[in-house]
């Protein structure tokens, strides 16, 4: 897959929420590799869902209790249907090491604005937002977020 860029055009490349969609994250990857500049900063941002902090004591709640919250019942452990695949800081690194990256930081952290996403589980917004933000603090945060440059090659 070639996005009709010339090789090395880019210093950065920065994504946001958009490898979960793809069909293909690796090749958009490969690409990425192929059209960023030697030392050039490729950034990738992504939800970590079931396994943040959150997701994870909501699991627990819903085993226990069979309810997800504010009278909504949790029928499947996907509830995203829209993201084709899900990263940890471990599997995102990998991906990106096999396709030629090195990785310079990767950490979990919280979006200090009240997510769209999610049903306000266990107790309402201001619980949700503690448990993203101590998540955070012990690698199961919400968001991942990875800082890469291309292996010289």
């Amino acid at each position: 897959m070639q996005c009709g860029f010339s090789e090395k055009s880019f210093d950065v490349v920065y994504s946001a929420h958009v490898f979960e969609h793809l069909l293909d994250p690796m090749a958009t990857l490969l690409e990425i590799r192929r059209i960023i500049k030697p030392g050039g900063i490729l950034v990738i941002e992504v939800p970590q869902q079931f396994r943040s902090l959150r997701d994870r004591l909501r699991g627990c709640l819903v085993g226990i209790t069979g309810d997800a919250g504010e009278g909504k019942v949790y029928r499947s452990p996907v509830s995203a249907i829209h993201h084709v695949y899900f990263f940890s800081p471990s599997t995102l690194r990998a991906m990106a090491q096999q396709a030629g990256f090195s990785t310079h930081k990767i950490q979990t952290y919280v979006k200090h604005h009240r997510q769209v996403i999610g049903d306000r589980p266990l107790g309402g917004y201001w619980l949700t937002e503690l448990m993203h933000r101590i998540g955070a603090l012990f690698g199961i945060g919400p968001i991942v977020l990875l800082w890469a440059t291309p292996d010289p090659n």
